[in-house]
């Protein structure tokens, strides 16, 4: 209680004393105020006989100031500079340096002081809160007068007018650097062609990239081209950003060349020339819908705005359709319908049978339906400000062939124009390129091939290279042959396919190998002649492509690997196999493993390192042994069934404790009961199907010495006939080795051994 009191009487005391100290501060501060600013009986006395000592009246003040101004003016020989005024913190700041006296006689300062400059500006004096003082009235003007005299004793001597020197214009800069490539001679005749129009059919591995490149680099550095005069036209952005990487590496700067997928070169001139559409709903700072969003909107339509089955109408099939019918210009889905029913008919009867019947189901109210979503979407897209994908090509294309100011205005911009991926263009952006690069002035540049056309599905179409060469006057034609990336049997194999499997028509490409020509060290032997080219030495050359036929899948892992274990024995060479879907390696790496061949996967992860197939390994391996803690712990909760990570812990701590497997630690667990009756219930199926097992297999080796083993599997049967097929061959290599130098080889070395059935 003493030591509260004594803490409050502190605080007091403390709070009262503060107080003081700020009452005697505010006490000083107005104290000084008034002293300065209320004269006392002397103070006042002299002020009175300052006021006497003004000098003249203010007419004649005004008439000094002017003077000096004059002398200012023709100091300088130009009006001189508006001068600010004197900010009033600044006046405060001078008037308490200068402790309210008057800097020249030291008097008191009166209520009408002046404030002046210590060296003129006219002088070269700054305005700086350092250069400027308080006078009384009196002594400002005595200084007025002063200084107007000394500003006139300063005045320059006038200089003689300066004599204006034009500098010579600079130099032109040097022109750039040309760019000096290899190229074999269809690359550089189609680098360095001259013609307005060209079009390059590379097959794969020809080096097109390269040679749109070169391109552009070419009409840079050797034709004098602008680069913001150069359109290149990619099929993704990834090719785009490639391309521009590519030219900003090399001696070229290539900032300003405009290179993007159509819709990127159709979102810029919209975003800038959409006004100048008539009978557009579409306007300025419209928003682009991507796939999500379309499909999102098509989905809006059919269930909100309709009130139509999803199941019926699938949002993302009638998007598709949608898409299509955009894609050919079509303001209804019914024609795009029908003629689609009337394709895929007619294609049925000729690849099935000339008896197939190619009528097709009319269904009026489902076509109509349709029709009336497609309505629907454009009116929603209308009210919403917005465009989709499809929409970016037809409203520029509409645009170019329309408004023929705009169409005139990007043919000056873009003088020369290129296309890489032209056979996979559909029909918008063929009309989009017509539009950009129909000029007389202008060059278009475009890289194809027919048999590389995989994009039809998405409304791409191969015939824009034949209607390239119908839309432009006398386009030159270049076809690069030369493969870099292949082995000559391989294009055989793949020619072939393609030229048995077409029925369209197809430019007349025959690719060769760069390995046959000496490009590069490679197997070679492609016309079968055995002679070399001149300085290379012959090789053993390699076979060609082989078809084989399996039953299934199954059976083709096992011919793969069967193949791979025989040619790893024999000779030390690096193999490689390619599958169509990730889904098709666990077949492959089962056969492998089980043949002792190391494997290596080449991208993504191994089958028997994916999860699900890790949880069920160790499903199987808790079914042969209940007591696999491992197993145990990683299937425990797969699927999920309550037992979670703080089960498993207390069940291994129980474990532990009792130096037992985890299966027989769960009664003595402290466990939830729902995860402890979830964990019984899984571990009950598991024990339960390891008896099943167990009692299989024992009943499966009692019979294993029965003489009659019947198989009637179609897929038991195929491998039984292939692995015997490889013993035949076996055989026959060891019978060649014996048999070499033997006088009684008239026997037919590719038959069967006597005694034996070929399958």
């Amino acid at each position: 209680r003493a030591a509260k009191k004594n803490a409050a009487v502190f605080f007091l005391v403390a709070v009262a004393a503060a107080m003081m100290r700020l009452v005697m501060v505010f006490l000083s501060v107005v104290g000084r105020r008034a002293f300065y600013n209320i004269p006392s009986r002397r103070r006042l006395s002299s002020a009175l006989s300052a006021v006497r000592r003004r000098g003249p009246d203010p007419e004649a003040r005004r008439k000094e100031l002017a003077a000096a101004r004059a002398a200012e003016v023709q100091i300088l020989g130009r009006e001189p500079p508006e001068r600010k005024a004197i900010p009033a913190r600044a006046k405060r700041e001078v008037l308490v340096r200068q402790r309210y006296t008057c800097v020249a006689c030291g008097c008191m300062l009166p209520v009408d002081h002046e404030f002046d400059h210590v060296v003129p500006v006219a002088l070269n004096g700054s305005n700086d809160v350092t250069n400027i003082q308080a006078l009384c009235r009196r002594c400002h003007t005595q200084k007025t007068r002063d200084q107007r005299h000394t500003i006139l004793k300063a005045r320059p001597p006038a200089e003689p007018p300066k004599r204006t020197v034009t500098p010579p214009p600079p130099p032109p800069p040097p022109p750039p650097p040309r760019v000096v490539v290899r190229h074999n001679e269809g690359q550089r005749r189609a680098v360095e062609t001259e013609a307005k129009a060209v079009r390059v059919v590379a097959g794969p591995g020809t080096g097109k990239t390269r040679v749109l490149i070169d391109r552009v680099a070419d009409l840079i550095s050797r034709r004098n081209a602008a680069p913001h005069s150069i359109l290149a036209v990619t099929f993704s952005n990834k090719a785009a950003n490639e391309l521009r990487e590519r030219l900003d590496d090399g001696p070229l700067q290539a900032d300003s060349l405009s290179v993007g997928t159509f819709h990127r070169v159709c979102l810029q001139i919209l975003r800038r020339d959409v006004d100048g559409l008539a009978d557009s709903p579409i306007e300025r700072g419209f928003a682009v819908y991507d796939q999500a969003a379309m499909i999102a909107l098509t989905k809006y339509c059919i269930k909100d705005v309709l009130n139509l089955d999803k199941e019926t109408y699938p949002p993302v099939r009638v998007q598709s359709m949608i898409s299509t019918a955009k894609n050919l210009r079509a303001t209804s889905l019914a024609d795009v319908i029908l003629e689609q029913r009337r394709r895929v008919a007619k294609k049925k009867k000729e690849l099935i049978d000339d008896s197939y019947d190619d009528s097709y189901d009319d269904d009026d109210e489902y076509v109509a339906t349709l029709d009336l979503i497609y309505r629907e979407y454009q009116l929603e897209l209308a009210r919403r400000n917005a465009v989709d994908f499809d929409d970016m090509l037809l409203l520029t294309a509409r645009l170019l062939s329309e408004n023929h100011g705009v169409r005139d205005k990007y043919r000056r911009r873009w003088r020369h124009v290129l296309v890489d991926e032209f056979q996979d263009t559909n029909g918008l952006q063929f009309d989009v390129l017509k539009g950009l690069a129909g000029g007389e002035s202008q060059s278009v540049f475009v890289v194809g091939d027919a048999d590389q056309a995989i994009y039809g599905w998405r409304g791409a179409d191969y015939a824009n290279l034949e209607k390239f060469d119908e839309a432009f006057d006398n386009p030159e034609k270049v076809v690069l042959t030369l493969n870099y990336r292949s082995t000559q049997p391989i294009l055989d194999a793949a020619s072939a396919v393609v030229a048995a499997t077409s029925t369209r028509r197809r430019d007349d490409v025959t690719l060769v190998a760069a390995a046959a020509l000496g490009e590069e060290e490679e197997d070679y032997d492609d016309d079968n002649s055995g002679t070399p080219p001149p300085g290379k030495k012959k090789k053993k050359a390699r076979k060609g492509v082989s078809l084989v036929a399996v039953e299934d899948q199954d059976g083709e892992a096992r011919y793969v690997a069967d193949v791979v274990k025989r040619v790893v024995d024999a000779e030390d060479f690096s193999i490689g196999i390619l599958y169509r879907t990730n889904a098709q390696s666990g077949h492959l790496e089962r056969e492998l493993l089980s043949r002792g061949v190391a494997f290596t996967l080449a991208q993504g992860r191994a089958f028997f390192e994916r999860k699900e197939v890790m949880d069920a390994m160790a499903l199987l391996r808790l079914v042969n042994a209940p007591s696999d803690d491992l197993a145990l712990e990683r299937v425990a909760n797969v699927p999920p069934r309550g037992f979670g990570a703080k089960s498993m812990l207390a069940l291994r701590e129980a474990a532990r404790a009792d130096d037992v497997p985890l299966v027989d630690a769960v009664d003595g667990a402290q466990l939830r009961p729902k995860a402890r009756d979830a964990l019984k219930s899984f571990l009950g199926v598991v024990v339960e199907s390891g008896d099943r097992f167990r009692a299989h297999r024992n009943d499966t080796t009692q019979n294993k010495d029965d003489d009659l083993v019947v198989t009637t599997s179609p897929s038991q049967r195929f491998r039984d006939n292939h692995r015997r097929t490889l013993l035949l061959e076996d055989e026959e290599e060891e019978g060649k080795k014996v048999k070499k130098n033997d006088d009684d080889d008239d026997e037919d070395a590719t038959g069967p051994p006597p005694g034996t059935v070929a399958s």
